[in-house]
């Protein structure tokens, strides 16, 4: 796919990684986007690479904790961490250092097969356009979109029962159906619940009863919006509100929920989210974020017939910023 073919300038592609996987993803990467590959052999040397180009994205071999402490200290004021991609052989949540310090936005998982790099390069896009509004931009022009807008709280439910029944009808396994249908159900949750703050931060709706019904106006209005090619699928949820941080997100990506129960907590944000959960199930998600205006978690996976291609297709975690 070619996503950039029209820029000017190419930018720069900085390569901190020792694994051969990583460098034939970054070539494929910098042919879809317009980059130039740069190998970088030391912290030292993808700080000062990156400091040449205004448009540069840093590929990060993150899996050796000693490197990636070097990392830590060398990036910062360098680069945005928007620009800096993480990538490990396991889950996030088997690299407790990657949660000291958090000199990255992006963490993609070493599974670069077919859509991911689709997939990835246009999200590559929407990192350096700042255009990070909306499901369409992660799928080919034209490609058709559904969309359900929440009225009352208590209309959740039947819209995660609509959304799942329209993967099903697309030739998703039901199974993996399901998967997405649970992660929909805590997204919108979150939208509704958590998303919602005053002028000092505090949520809105922190003890309110999860049952109880009310209107979702103006503000408070929800949108779920839902994709499918014939390589992947994707589903939005959208607040108002843009109150989400990217540290709140890795936080919660932490807890490996295979050792340990989820348990939602009202004075923590993310009751009901499950991110770490639903990224532990397959799911890959990018939250785009425009601060005190609007929240976007979009969820991204294989077009699977089975749970077992499902399982073993792309995972990735993207925070962008608009």
């Amino acid at each position: 796919m070619t996503v950039n073919k029209n820029a000017a300038e190419p930018g720069w592609l900085i390569v901190y990684s020792s694994n051969k996987e990583d460098e034939v993803f970054a070539q494929g990467l910098a042919s879809a986007g317009n980059f130039l590959v740069q190998k970088a052999v030391s912290a030292s040397e993808a700080r000062r690479l990156s400091s040449l180009s205004e448009k540069c994205l840093l590929l990060w071999e993150a899996d050796n904790e000693y490197t990636s402490e070097a990392t830590a200290d060398a990036l910062p004021g360098f680069i945005d961490s928007n620009k800096v991609i993480a990538i490990t052989s396991d889950p996030i949540n088997r690299y407790p250092y990657l949660f000291k310090r958090q000199p990255f936005a992006h963490h993609v998982l070493r599974k670069f097969g077919d859509p991911f790099s689709d997939v990835f390069a246009r999200i590559v896009l929407r990192i350096f356009s700042g255009d990070t509004f909306g499901l369409a931009g992660y799928f080919p022009e034209g490609t058709p979109l559904q969309r359900i807008a929440l009225k009352r709280s208590s209309h959740k439910a039947a819209v995660v029962d609509a959304s799942c029944n329209y993967l099903v009808k697309s030739g998703l396994a039901e199974r993996v159906a399901g998967i997405a249908a649970q992660a929909i159900d805590e997204l919108v949750m979150n939208a509704v619940f958590d998303a919602p703050v005053n002028e000092a931060g505090v949520r809105i709706h922190k003890d309110r009863d999860r049952a109880e019904d009310f209107a979702l106006e103006d503000r408070s209005s929800v949108e779920v919006e839902a994709a499918i090619n014939d390589r992947y699928c994707g589903i939005t949820v959208t607040d108002q509100w843009g109150s989400l941080k990217k540290e709140e997100v890795l936080n919660l990506m932490r807890p490996d929920y295979k050792k340990t129960s989820y348990v939602a907590r009202k004075d923590t944000r993310g009751a009901g989210l499950g991110l770490s959960g639903a990224s532990q199930g397959g799911m890959s998600l990018v939250f785009a974020v425009q601060g005190g205006e609007w929240t976007q978690v979009t969820l991204l996976f294989p077009r699977s017939k089975t749970t077992r291609a499902f399982r073993e297709g792309f995972k990735f975690t993207c925070f962008l910023t608009g």
